[in-house]
């Protein structure tokens, strides 16, 4: 891993979500291997702890209070890069919710909640930060979904929704903007420990998951791949198969 203090920061990143579980760790993986990392969540007090820690070891990593259901929230977040760094090398849509409840039991209100969150909240990101891209030269776009966009699991029927339109956006996005210097890559975790599965109906046990830094760096990995190459799509899982 490159140690950020003796190489020059050059790339500025986004990391929705990060202020906890996978979204903090893609954050500090790609703030350790040079990148300025603005890291964007809704809750202020995890992220400033984040950074601090991150600057602490020479990195670039500054906290953004961002709603990603709120479109004038995104577009601040994005400003926000513009005016501190003048470019934006790499999106990573982590910012998500799930809850784990039978259809009957899902309600107008969390149903509302799972796709503002996880589908609207990247199709906004997304949308606004296309045209700093495109000046700035093109960059990549990670896109989080889950293996739940092309798996059935019981109870996940809202979640596994937001995240199959992901894939679907995803795919349709990569062929607009191949051509004009944009990479775009859908991760699809199986489940991954974090505080997803707190208070979550059914018996998880986070010893089977996959531990949030192992797919941090399978995101760090695709992002800093050449622009001669693309990683289309990820999918990683527990070894020993879904729970």
């Amino acid at each position: 891993m490159t140690n950020p203090t003796t190489t020059a920061i050059t790339k500025t990143a986004i990391v929705t979500g990060a202020g906890r579980g996978i979204g903090s760790e893609i954050a500090r993986v790609l703030a350790m291997r040079g990148f300025a990392v603005l890291a964007a969540a809704r809750t202020v007090t995890e992220l400033e702890d984040l950074c601090s820690d991150l600057r602490e070891k020479g990195c670039i990593a500054t906290p953004v209070r961002c709603d990603v259901r709120s479109p004038d929230d995104v577009r601040a977040l994005i400003h926000a890069c513009e005016s501190e760094h003048g470019r934006l090398d790499v999106l990573v849509n982590n910012a998500g919710m799930g809850r784990i409840l039978p259809v009957v039991e899902t309600t107008d209100a969390i149903w509302r909640e799972t796709v503002e969150t996880n589908l609207s909240g990247t199709f906004y990101c997304t949308r606004e930060a296309l045209p700093l891209m495109l000046r700035t030269g093109g960059g990549v776009i990670v896109n989080m979904a889950s293996i739940a966009a092309v798996r059935g699991f019981a109870n996940f029927a809202a979640y596994s929704a937001c995240k199959a339109g992901i894939l679907a956006f995803s795919r349709s996005l990569r062929e607009e903007v191949r051509k004009r210097g944009i990479r775009v890559t859908v991760v699809m975790p199986g489940a991954t420990q974090s505080s997803f599965w707190a208070g979550q109906q059914g018996d998880w046990d986070p010893r089977r998951m996959i531990p949030a830094r192992e797919v941090a760096e399978a995101v760090a990995n695709a992002v800093c791949q050449p622009p001669s190459t693309s990683t289309d799509e990820i999918v990683i899982m527990p070894s020993g198969g879904p729970l």
